[in-house]
């Protein structure tokens, strides 16, 4: 996967690049921007937008809590 917003469920290698293209670069972005900034990329339409920005919301909550396990997990190895 060479691009970073592939990572987001329903965003494949040709949304990816037609989302950088209209200088979405980044998950952080997708998940603050509303359906309506989106919809109007090729490929990506009202529902598509709606849903990608549900899952690069829920990507990055889930990237969060792994973090948050890892630091204890190191804080209680170090005690």
């Amino acid at each position: 996967m060479s691009n970073e917003l592939e990572r987001v469920s329903g965003i494949g290698p040709v949304s990816a690049t037609n989302l950088n293209k209209a200088g979405v670069k980044t998950i952080e972005e997708i998940a603050v921007a509303k359906p309506e900034d989106l919809a109007w990329i090729k490929g990506i339409g009202i529902i598509s937008a709606r849903k990608i920005i549900e899952n690069a919301n829920d990507l990055l909550k889930l990237e969060k809590n792994i973090q948050l396990v890892l630091d204890s997990i190191k804080e209680n190895v170090i005690k």
